[in-house]
């Protein structure tokens, strides 16, 4: 029965009544407490969130720049054809293609000045055609078939050399061989190590570290990658098409656990320091509530409340401090889940698991929290806490 007392006399809801009284005498207190809760439950919800939409963004990034390229190495680029630029072009399904990498084994000392400190720096060769295809930004311009002694600064190593483009020409030494220097490389999508390097024809870099192998890296229409992988060779090598090695971009399924795994190890380590730090919040609030409420805790004691029920007020005090915490806290991480996509144009996605989970971590914290202050409460002698103050 509902109604049911046990042998003291009082009732659940005599005890929640008291637990949601003990709540309202402090309410700025109990207010503070819940928002620590709340800030935790809302980091863990964030994580999550962010993390699985963080994943999808970048495969569904991969997944596209892996549909759309096919990369050719060939052991000599002497070997290629000299408008091997405008022979990929023709391909069906092509955008664009050329030379790009791989970056010389031997780097290349490289200054600034004549007399100037020299830094070790890879070349890699390229033809306007592959930095087409890498999606290349250049400040300035960029290489031609008639390059000659002009090169590429990626932008990282300009940034290192305090290289900038002018009016006037800017020189850079390779060793004792002056190069001018026609733009700098100031992002890629593909082949990143173009930003740490020097940019320069497959001649130049061959005259200057004697590497002569090449990478061609072709920039293909969407789902048109198998088909230009299998003419690919025959396009580059007509009179030894086995010359060639023809690589597609590896598939992406390690990639979303390897992204998720990583997010989620950095972002639970966050919302578990905060989940800690509310639950300290907790803890002490209890606590403090406890010696604040030492008589009342002897009077109830006095009238045949046994330690167990002290202690479950308490404890229910701070089991509703994590439920309205937790509630807050999930709504707070969804929130900030659709403002991020929102801001990022990206679809956010939220595990459905994570909404429930949350609510109940919140509360589990709270209970663990006051845990130990029930325990006080349920400790104290009845006739000492009548006497306290």
């Amino acid at each position: 029965m509902s109604r049911r007392r046990n042998a003291s006399g009082i009732r659940l809801r005599d005890l929640l009544a008291e637990a949601g009284f003990g709540l309202t005498t402090k309410p700025m207190r109990t207010f503070l407490t819940t928002m620590g809760i709340a800030v935790g439950v809302a980091a863990l919800v964030a994580t999550v969130g962010l993390a699985a939409t963080t994943t999808q963004a970048v495969v569904a990034r991969f997944d596209d720049l892996r549909a759309r390229e096919v990369r050719a190495v060939a052991a000599d680029a002497r070997e290629l054809s000299p408008d091997l630029d405008r022979r990929v072009g023709y391909l069906p399904g092509v955008r664009s293609g050329g030379i790009l990498g791989p970056p010389s084994e031997r780097p290349v000392p490289v200054r600034a000045f004549p007399d100037a400190p020299s830094l070790a720096v890879p070349l890699m060769p390229a033809t306007p055609g592959g930095l087409q295809a890498a999606l290349a930004s250049i400040q300035g311009r960029s290489l031609d078939t008639a390059s000659g002694e002009v090169v590429l600064v990626g932008g990282d190593l300009a940034d290192v050399l305090g290289v900038q483009i002018r009016s006037q020409p800017t020189v850079l030494f390779l060793g004792d061989l002056p190069v001018t220097v026609a733009g700098i490389v100031e992002s890629v999508e593909r082949s990143s190590d173009v930003l740490g390097a020097i940019v320069a024809s497959p001649e130049l870099v061959e005259r200057v570290t004697q590497t002569r192998g090449a990478t061609v890296l072709v920039d293909v229409e969407p789902g048109a990658a198998q088909a230009v992988a299998a003419v690919l060779a025959l396009a580059l090598r007509p009179d030894d098409p086995d010359a060639v090695v023809v690589q597609l971009m590896p598939e992406a399924r390690g990639l979303r656990s390897d992204v998720l795994g990583e997010l989620d190890a950095l972002g639970l380590a966050i919302s578990g320091a905060v989940l800690v730090v509310a639950g300290l919040a907790v803890a002490a609030a209890t606590m403090l509530g406890v010696l604040e409420r030492r008589r009342e805790i002897g009077l109830h004691r006095a009238l045949g409340a046994r330690p167990v029920h002290i202690g479950l007020r308490f404890l229910l005090e701070a089991a509703a401090v994590g439920v309205f915490g937790g509630i807050v806290g999930v709504s707070g991480g969804v929130i900030a889940v659709a403002v991020s996509g929102s801001i990022r144009d990206v679809q956010p996605i939220l595990p459905l698991w994570i909404v429930g989970v949350a609510v109940v971590v919140g509360i589990a914290v709270a209970v663990l929290a006051g845990s130990y202050p029930a325990y006080r409460a349920a400790r104290l002698d009845p006739i000492e806490a009548l006497r306290s103050l």
